[in-house]
């Protein structure tokens, strides 16, 4: 099957997407959905305006997006990385403690002033259905043949400053299960958190070095923390990332 046909050039970008339809992404950021075949439940259009259609449409307003799902608690934002089932369990783990969702990855920010802004996104919450089932969750089914479901969990509505960045990973034998990052190994985390390529913010086709060097700056100024999880299914995962949340976010304000 071949790979997403996109094209940026024009005042209105496209994209095509083999078995899901194309989408138009118009300036002023609407999306236009035309899914192939027979679309009697929406599934396809849905996918297509919350997936690529929507992420273009971010882009195209000049939003950067970081390859991360966002949370809030308070006025204070949390960036999350990792695959996608470790960053599923970390968040409906994260919502029993307070956190609402802004979006899930990837999530649309932009710097305001000096701090890095996480807004919310109105996508679904999509994690594997077995996920939602050990949190309780009925879940909703996206489209046949996903193991994905729709989770309902509380949702921010306003822009939030990102206030720390946490790297979800499984654990290798004689690792910690938490590492705190801190000089090289922060800069070089924040380097990879930004979408490039076809979701890049619009703007010239190749930024310059010295802004993308100072933007991995100030995100390296970030408090940035591996957690590692114990196994596939560790309940104590968003637990952990409290404790360091306390510590040291809660603790600097």
């Amino acid at each position: 099957m071949p790979g997403p046909q996109l094209d940026r050039d024009e005042t209105t970008w496209t994209g095509s997407f083999a078995g899901l339809g194309t989408v138009a992404v118009a300036l002023d950021g609407e999306v236009t959905a035309h899914p192939d075949g027979q679309d009697e439940d929406g599934s396809r259009a849905q996918a297509l305006r919350h997936g690529w259609g929507g992420l273009l449409s971010w882009a195209g307003r000049g939003f950067a997006l970081a390859n991360a799902a966002s949370l809030a608690i308070g006025e204070r934002g949390l960036l999350v990385t990792g695959e996608p089932d470790d960053v599923a369990a970390t968040l409906l783990g994260l919502a029993r403690h307070g956190f609402v969702v802004l979006s899930d990855r990837p999530s649309p920010t932009r710097w305001v002033g000096g701090s890095l802004v996480a807004y919310p996104r109105d996508a679904p919450i999509l994690v594997p259905r077995r996920r939602a089932e050990q949190a309780g969750l009925t879940g909703t089914p996206v489209r046949e043949g996903s193991t994905s479901v729709a989770v309902d969990l509380p949702r921010g509505v306003e822009p939030v400053p990102c206030a720390s960045i946490a790297h979800v990973v499984r654990q290798r034998p004689d690792e910690e299960a938490l590492d705190r990052l801190a000089g090289t190994r922060r800069f070089e985390r924040a380097a990879t958190l930004m979408l490039r390529g076809a979701l890049a913010p619009a703007g010239p086709t190749e930024p310059d070095p010295r802004e993308v060097f100072d933007e991995h700056l100030r995100l390296a100024a970030l408090p940035s923390v591996v957690i590692r999880m114990e196994g596939r299914d560790d309940p104590l995962v968003a637990d952990r990332l409290l404790d360091w949340w306390r510590s040291t976010v809660d603790a600097a304000t």
